[in-house]
């Protein structure tokens, strides 16, 4: 009779310990620039769409490739999935440079004059013998709406360099990585409006 209720003590003892979760989520946020070349603001609408995206990049696992063979952390996840943390980014900076009349979400009924489509190739950790950076690799369409038309389209390339290999580094690297992007992107998109018009 001891044994079962030191046995029942010990079972509940253990059941009552509380383990203790290690694992971390990352936000990559926008650094809030505000463009210091002013804008020439349109009177048109712009949506952007989802971007398209491989399977394993459709999940919040941060994944490294090393020797050519991909893995995920354990541990450390996004906060979200890269599409929409780059398109809340690229969102926000796109209010702050005033290129548009209005920014349409993506679930919105209305319809936009313009519209940002594409997808993402690679956003990934590469780990090889000297070299330690962040990629980003994306492929955009920016589509006149009413006339069905292109209107330009470009493949956008970021390595940000990773300094040393722990967690708050490699989410500084995607950080700064992010913004170059969503940068570059902005003044793409003004520079192809501009030539349309």
């Amino acid at each position: 009779m001891k044994a079962i209720l030191l046995f029942i003590l010990v079972f509940l003892s253990a059941c009552s310990i509380k383990t203790t979760d290690i694992s971390q989520e990352f936000i990559l946020k926008s650094n809030e620039q505000d463009f210091n070349q002013s804008f020439k603001t349109t009177d048109k609408t712009l949506k952007i769409l989802d971007l398209d995206l491989p399977l394993y990049l459709n999940s919040k696992n941060i994944t490294y490739i090393k020797d050519d063979i991909s893995d995920i952390y354990a541990y450390h996840f996004w906060a979200d999935t890269p599409n929409n943390l780059l398109r809340f980014m690229l969102l926000d900076k796109l209010e702050r440079s005033h290129l548009f009349k209005t920014l349409i979400g993506k679930h919105s009924k209305i319809n936009a004059d313009i519209v940002l489509e594409g997808r993402i190739d690679s956003f990934e950790q590469i780990l090889k013998e000297n070299d330690n950076y962040a990629k980003i690799n994306i492929s955009l369409n920016l589509i006149d709406v009413k006339n069905n038309a292109l209107i330009s389209h470009k493949y956008f390339t970021i390595k940000e360099k990773i300094t040393n290999n722990t967690p708050r580094e490699i989410l500084k690297a995607f950080e700064i990585g992010c913004n170059k992007l969503s940068n570059e992107v902005i003044i793409w998109i003004n520079d192809s409006i501009q030539i349309k018009e």
